[in-house]
């Protein structure tokens, strides 16, 4: 019986569905820009449109990284966790 005991496999399945639900800031589609119209300010929501990609990209890939970080400290802990109820159930028997 462990004594203390993590759950890398919740943690990787908060990881993993954090991820899927990033995947749609990476799926806009086609954007389509007005290149002809002359209506003052459409010259910046062309630049808003692909900022707004950028910026979802960017975020996509910061929530990537964070779910691999995810997945790493649980398995850290699930190995800490293992070492440390050793102990305890060694001491608790000493």
């Amino acid at each position: 019986m462990d004594l203390l005991q993590s759950s890398r496999e919740e943690a990787s399945g908060a990881a993993t569905q954090l991820m899927g639900a990033s995947n749609g800031l990476n799926d806009v589609g086609t954007v389509t820009k007005d290149t002809e119209t002359t209506v003052a300010g459409n010259a910046n929501a062309q630049s808003s449109a692909d900022t707004a990609i950028a910026t979802g990209q960017k975020v996509q890939q910061v929530i990537q990284n964070m779910c691999k970080n995810i997945n790493s400290v649980a398995a850290e802990f699930e190995a800490m966790d293992k070492d440390i109820s050793k102990e305890l159930q060694f001491n608790i028997k000493s």
